[in-house]
């Protein structure tokens, strides 16, 4: 009996040893396709990039950051619909990240769903009340609902804060050409 219990234990130590080097390796090479994908994405290769990304989630179903990534890649190629299910799915497992949030925010306002945005912006402001993508999000959905008033405020707070971001810069020079100020509207472009 005693024999049977060390040699048991033995077994199980094994076992677990076994277990953990091989669940270290599937983990390397999670992280590997994952950098070799992001490698391919900022080289501008989206196609092999996306298709690095699809092997990550066969090998590992609920990572997170290939989840984003493959919807970056897919939002790079004008997939939207795709990628917004990405980050959707991102979010889905990991909550807390804010850069998922702002991509899927930004293409709810490309498909002009305004409500889904504003719902976006609002998580994103619960972390930090003066987040400038949040900000930024908030001013296009102003935009979309003919509140350009607000819109136009948002924006320059904004451009206040980052002044080369993009999103706020082509709001503010949209509004200003909508309103007559074209000479602003090209300095407001030609600054960010």
């Amino acid at each position: 009996m005693c024999r049977f219990s060390k040699w048991f234990g033995l077994f199980l130590l094994v076992l677990l040893v076994t277990l953990q080097t091989g669940c270290s390796d599937d983990k390397k090479a999670s992280e590997d396709l994952l950098e070799k994908g992001k490698a391919q994405f900022q080289a501008g290769d989206f196609a092999d990039s996306q298709r690095t990304f699809q092997e990550l989630l066969k090998q590992e179903q609920t990572n997170a950051r290939g989840r984003f990534w493959l919807g970056y890649a897919y939002e790079k190629q004008r997939a939207y619909r795709l990628a917004a299910s990405l980050y959707s799915a991102a979010l889905e497992i990991s909550p807390e990240d804010r850069e998922a949030r702002v991509r899927l925010a930004r293409i709810m306002l490309m498909i002009r769903d305004d409500k889904s945005a504003l719902t976006l912006a609002q998580q994103l402001f619960s972390k930090d009340p003066n987040d400038i993508d949040a900000i930024a999000i908030r001013a296009g959905v102003h935009a979309l609902r003919d509140d350009f008033v607000n819109a136009k405020a948002d924006a320059e707070t904004v451009l206040m804060k980052v002044p080369a971001h993009l999103d706020a810069t082509v709001l503010l020079s949209s509004i200003q050409h909508r309103e007559g100020e074209h000479e602003k509207a090209m300095q407001t472009l030609e600054k960010g």
